[in-house]
């Protein structure tokens, strides 16, 4: 069993989806053995409501504040947010930074680009998944180009309704060459790439990324790897870190990574 754990991906209720409060979030981080948490709320920019996200934002970033000080002799608590379509309204996407002084800016999509459908609501039996995958892939690409994030959430989202939600297998091979000049983009310019141990849990069967892919950002030289369980109810925090660990380890890491003031802080794999 692997110690020192570090859950870089958690939402509150703070977040439109969350369901527990940041002190509940940190309880059970502690009684599960965790060494810190990174609180994660959404801010999706392609639905971004000034009021309601300046009113979540600030209220997520004040509550992260407290709860370190609370909790400060039993785990690390680092305020984060995960910013959703950061490309959709890059103006919007500068105001949400400047809102808080972040220890991890996590980037991901949830929605399709220029304000489309949350993939939640899409019937993937109506289209083509290899077409969707396609343009999602693409989209990270820009994301990852953009360069202004800490970590890449989730590589193979859209996975959680395509094959959790519609039961449609993938073959990602044919995305290959995509995924390795994302990955490569990635170390290229020193980002973080996500373990998501969700999936796990939500009908998938397996982590993201693959261990192959895994394995491939570390031959393109990547070198830092955080871990997620992208929980958004107390009883999911630290879900599957030690399957993910685990992967790490197979994919011939010795080090994992969690954020401080925006700089990767390594942790040897123990």
């Amino acid at each position: 069993m692997h110690i020192n754990l570090f859950d870089s991906h958690v939402h509150s209720d703070n977040s439109p989806d969350g369901h527990s409060p940041i002190s509940l979030l940190c309880e059970k981080a502690v009684e599960f053995g965790l060494s810190g948490i990174a609180i994660t709320d959404h801010c999706d920019i392609n639905v971004y409501e000034e009021e309601q996200f300046e009113m979540r934002m600030r209220q997520s970033f004040f509550e992260s504040i407290i709860a370190r000080e609370v909790f400060k002799n039993k785990l690390i608590v680092s305020p984060g947010i995960e910013l959703g379509q950061p490309l959709d309204d890059l103006a919007s996407t500068e105001r949400a930074l400047k809102r808080g002084a972040y220890d991890v800016v996590l980037a991901g999509l949830h929605y399709r680009p220029g304000g489309g459908e949350d993939f939640y609501y899409i019937d993937f039996t109506k289209q083509d998944p290899y077409a969707f995958m396609q343009e999602y892939y693409e989209e990270i690409y820009r994301t990852v180009a953009w360069d202004g994030f800490d970590v890449l959430a989730h590589l193979d989202y859209p996975l959680r309704y395509i094959e959790g939600k519609w039961k449609i297998k993938m073959d990602l091979s044919r995305f290959a060459p995509l995924i390795d000049e994302i990955l490569a983009l990635l170390a290229k310019n020193q980002k973080a790439l996500e373990i998501n141990t969700a999936a796990l849990r939500r009908g998938i069967g397996r982590i993201t990324p693959t261990l192959e892919q895994l394995q491939r950002f570390r031959q393109l030289g990547g070198r830092y790897v955080t871990l997620g369980s992208d929980a958004h109810q107390s009883e999911c925090v630290g879900g599957c870190l030690q399957e993910g660990m685990e992967l790490l380890t197979a994919a011939g890491f010795e080090e994992f990574t969690f954020y401080r003031k925006r700089q990767p802080c390594l942790l040897r794999i123990i």
